[in-house]
C-alpha cells in the first residue's frame, strides 16, 4: 500500500461518513485549510505531524468555525472516530482521541507514528 492508497481510503472514508460530496484534498499550496461538513457542523482539516515524546505521529484536527456545544463535540468526536477507526482497522492502524486538544472548537486525533512504520513495512515486504 502506498501513500496514494491510503489518502484515496481516507479520502472515500470522509465521503462516506459526511455525504455525497467528495472530501477536498488534505493539503492546499496557497495555506488554506480544506472545508468540510458534518451535519449542519462546517469543519476545516488540518493535518500535521504530532512530535509530542509521548504522542509522535500523525495528528488530524477537525476545526469547526465556532465553539461546539460540549454534548455536540463528544457525539461528533465518536461518530468521527468510529469512522476512521472501520476505515483504518484494515491497515492495522488504530487513531486514538487527543486528549490535550486545547481548543472548544476542535476535534483532535493522532494516529501513532509505530502505525504508519508497520504500514510501510508491510507494504515493502508485500
Amino acid at each position: 500500500m502506498n501513500w496514494k492508497s491510503i489518502k484515496d481510503l481516507i479520502k472515500e472514508e470522509l465521503e462516506n461518513e459526511l455525504g455525497n460530496e467528495p472530501a477536498p484534498s488534505p493539503t492546499t499550496d496557497t495555506g488554506n485549510l480544506p472545508s468540510i461538513n458534518v451535519g449542519s457542523n462546517k469543519f476545516k482539516l488540518r493535518l500535521g505531524v504530532n512530535k509530542n515524546e509521548t504522542k509522535l505521529g500523525i495528528k488530524v484536527k477537525f476545526i469547526a468555525e465556532r465553539p461546539l456545544d460540549p454534548k455536540i463535540k463528544i457525539k461528533l468526536e465518536i461518530a468521527i472516530m468510529k469512522k476512521l477507526q472501520t476505515g483504518l482497522a484494515s491497515h492495522d492502524m488504530i487513531p486514538s482521541k487527543d486528549p490535550d486538544e486545547p481548543e472548544d472548537n476542535t476535534i483532535g486525533i493522532w494516529i501513532p507514528i509505530e502505525h504508519i512504520r508497520e504500514l510501510i513495512l508491510d507494504a515493502l515486504n508485500g
